[in-house]
Parts: structure tokens; sequence; C-alpha cells
């Protein structure tokens, strides 16, 4: 695991509630942004400046992602990642947010690896919401936040908070931790006339596969949108298409009409925008955008300086807004809801 230790200048150092270097445990978050692509190390790297700390008063000790850790401030002083009650007591650790199956499970493993290797640093057991805390349970047993990080992304990727407190313990017991690996090799018993046959559905209910589309060969590109649809119908995603599932995303396509491309299932989904410098240039990008497309623009996004668009309910719709939004600026996420 590759750590790069890299402080955010000038940071506050504000002593832990019972002294300098003496947390009490860690607080495991993710960066709630799911976007298209892996929202690496080095993205936050741009982001968390030292003039974006001092405006919102926001940082943690760690970012982790498929290629490593960055360690963004020194452990022997707090940091203002999850509000009054949890900030004099813990280390606070950020998971970085990936639609990426291999990389979440990359990412994945390094956190938990970071984890354990805290707890043995301070002489620390696995014991939840002791010595180890979801950012949700800060919110529902501590207050003084109301995030529920890092759930949504480990239910996208079929992982439970209970499965992740499972996975800590076992890698603080010395067993080997691997996420979203698959159990089956992918298109296992499918003929290649049924693998276009799957390719063309899923193309027909909105699923990405824009890189191959129907060319008969079940790769990384098909599974991941097999694995999506598994997890919007709640079926244990590897990403395989056994025959059950093979026949519903059959019947899914066979039902649509015509002129209805989206999922059987809805995305609820809407576009966010990177940071402003100030103010001004974000409403006059927000004006524009809303000029140009007719849409619904919320000059927002949790104070940050963002643009937030409407909601978006096919992945066809979710690409086609992404790719007007980045005529007007350079970073622009999709936030599944």
């Amino acid at each position: 695991m590759k750590t790069i230790v890299d402080f955010i200048p000038g940071l506050p150092q504000r002593a832990y509630r019972n002294g300098v270097n003496k947390p009490e445990g860690i607080v495991a978050h993710s960066t709630g942004i799911l976007q298209l692509t892996n929202d690496t190390v080095a993205r936050n790297r741009r982001v968390f400046t030292s003039d974006y700390v001092k405006k919102r008063g926001a940082f943690v000790h760690y970012f982790v992602d498929h290629l490593g850790v960055w360690q963004a401030a020194d452990l022997r002083y707090r940091a203002a990642g999850a509000g009054s009650k949890s900030n004099p007591r813990h280390i606070h650790i950020e998971l970085c947010d990936t639609k990426n199956p291999e990389h979440f499970a990359a990412a994945y493993k390094n956190y938990i690896n970071l984890i354990v290797s805290l707890m043995r640093r301070y002489g620390w057991k696995p014991q939840r919401r002791g010595s180890l805390w979801t950012h949700g349970e800060v919110a529902q047993y501590l207050g003084g936040t109301n995030h529920n990080d890092p759930a949504p992304l480990f239910k996208y990727h079929g992982l439970t908070v209970d499965q992740f407190y499972k996975d800590v313990q076992a890698a603080y017991d010395g067993k080997i931790v691997s996420a979203a690996e698959p159990t089956v090799k992918w298109g296992t018993g499918l003929t290649k006339s049924q693998i276009i046959q799957l390719q063309r559905a899923l193309i027909d209910l909105g699923y990405d596969l824009s890189k191959y589309g129907d060319d008969g060969m079940y790769g990384k590109e098909t599974a991941n949108a097999v694995m999506i649809y598994e997890r919007r119908h709640d079926i244990p995603a590897d990403g395989h298409a056994d025959p059950a599932v093979l026949k519903s995303i059959l019947d899914d396509a066979t039902a649509l009409k015509p002129d209805d491309q989206k999922p059987a299932k809805e995305v609820v989904a809407r576009l966010v925008s990177g940071t402003f410098a100030n103010e001004e240039d974000r409403n006059a990008t927000a004006d524009k955008l809303a000029k140009e497309t007719g849409w619904k623009v919320y000059k927002s996004g949790c104070k940050e300086l963002r643009i937030a668009t409407g909601i978006f309910k096919t992945e066809a719709s979710i690409r086609k807004a992404k790719e007007i939004m980045e005529k007007y600026m350079k970073v622009v996420y999709v936030k599944y809801e």
C-alpha cells in the first residue's frame, strides 16, 4: 500500500480532548461523490487546499483510493471531519467513491489495511462504536453531524456496514480481505449469441456499453453493467449473468415500450459541478447553463459554491447532461440518490 505524507499547509493544531496524540478511535468516511470514474486521491489533493480549509473549516487525516493513501493532516492533532462530538476524539479516514468495481476492491482493501494498522499503532482492538465508527453512526449515536457515509457506497458495491466491521476484524486477525471480486467467471455457460442478446438488452435498458457494444465478448464492460443491474434489483452482485439474471434482463428489455429506454428500476441522479473560486463565477455559469438547457439549476451544493441540476432518470440522459455541463466546467460529478 503506497502512502503519500503531504500535509495540507496551514492546518490548525488543536489537541484531542485527552491531549496531543491521544485519539480515542477512528471514523470511517467516504467522499460521497459517486462518479462514473474513480474519485482519486489526486483530485482531493487539488480540491483540499489551505484556502478551502480556511473557508469551509473541514479536513480529514487520510484519503484512500485504489492507488494508495494520502495523509493530509498530522495524526497528533484533531481534524474537522464529523462535527463537534467526534472531532475531539477521532482520526478521520475518507474512502474515495468509485463506480468501478476493480477500483473499489483495491481501495477497500487499502482502507481496511490502513484502519487495522492504526489500531495496532494505538493499541486498539476493533470495537464497533468504540475504537471504530462510521460517519453515519456518529450522526446517529453521537450527533454533531447528519451524514450517512460510507453506507451508500458500500451498498452500491454489494456490501453492508456489518460486513465492513467483519472485514476489519478479519484483517486484524491476519486474514486477507478482498471485496467485490467475482466468484464466477464472467459469461460461463453462455453462447456468443446469448451474450450478444444480453448486451443488446442492457443497451436497450440504458446501461453503458459504449466502448465495445454488442461484440459477443463477455468482458469488464458487460460485467460492470450486469453488476449495476444486479445491485439495483437487490441481487448478489458478481457481474455474472446466470440463467435467472439473464432471463430477468431479457424480460425487462422485452417489456420496454419502443420509446422508453430507461431501466426497469429508475435511476435517480443529479449532476453536481466542482467548486468555483467565487460566487460571481458560479452564478454566471449557472445562469448560462439554465439558459441553454432550460434545466432547473441550483446555486448551492452544500455551501461549497457548486452548481446542482435537477433529477435525471436514465443513464443516457445523465451522459448527455454531463457532456453539456463539461462545456462550462472541467469537473462534473454524477450524484446518485
